[in-house]
């Protein structure tokens, strides 16, 4: 009622691209006060990327990170695509992608990603076992709850993570 839907008690029974099929797929119904008219120019291809480009946008901007600041980014769908593409675009450092699909982790090392590691089958301890050169800033992705944990263990003490993946239900304890 506020108009901060993102706190929504029921987000997870309403919100389209949570509960139902959001903005790639080929036919949703919204609201129309949701609706935005696309400027000339501006395909609807092109226009299904903007809610994506800026939930990317807005996590690195609020973040705190710096050119040359090494980044972790767990799940190379769409959003940490985009999230891998404006890191590498404003200079930070090192780009580690957790993604154990091979052909996201692919298109992660396509778009700028340095590495990517699968975190199903790869023992995370041992690739970051210095927590002095561990990233400070995380950016999860996926939508996975396991995978906001798994990303809190590698990022360095006092890290921080910049949760933009939903779940489509949540964790339950």
């Amino acid at each position: 009622r506020a108009g901060q839907h993102n706190l929504c008690t029921e987000l997870f029974g309403t919100a389209v691209g949570v509960a139902r099929h959001g903005g790639m797929a080929p036919y949703v119904a919204v609201p129309a006060k949701v609706l935005h008219r696309l400027p000339d120019g501006v395909d609807t291809k092109q226009g299904a990327w903007v809610e994506p480009l800026a939930t990317a946008l807005r996590g690195v901007r609020r973040c705190g990170i710096g050119m040359g600041d090494p980044a972790l980014v767990s799940g190379a769908g769409p959003i940490g695509l985009l999230i891998v593409v404006l890191l590498r675009a404003m200079g930070v450092g090192q780009i580690t992608v957790l993604e154990p699909s091979p052909i996201r982790g692919a298109k992660a090392l396509e778009v700028g990603a340095d590495t990517v590691i699968d975190p199903l089958t790869t023992d995370l301890a041992a690739v970051f076992d210095n927590p002095a050169s561990a990233p400070a800033h995380g950016f999860e992705a996926s939508g996975v709850p396991a995978a906001i944990e798994t990303s809190l263990r590698v990022l360095r003490p006092r890290g921080t993570l910049t949760v933009t993946g939903v779940a489509p239900r949540p964790r339950s304890s």
